[in-house]
């Protein structure tokens, strides 16, 4: 079932995913290794399309941008 967002409701996602990046970013650099894996899941969700899945990035029209 596909949930339908407004394009505000998608760019506070994408600024909700930039913002989990940074803190995981910054908890890597201080050593939790770990927080790979949860760097790896927000790219996937910006990044990843499939035939069952549209990246966030996709869906704002944002993907092929530099």
């Amino acid at each position: 079932m596909k949930v339908r967002q407004t394009k505000d409701e998608l760019e506070s996602h994408l600024r909700e995913q930039i913002e989990f990046l940074k803190r995981s970013s910054q908890a890597y650099d201080e050593g939790y290794t770990s927080e790979a894996k949860r760097l790896a899941v927000a790219i996937r969700l910006l990044l990843h399309d499939t035939q069952n899945s549209t990246s966030l990035l996709t869906l704002l029209e944002k993907k092929d941008i530099l």
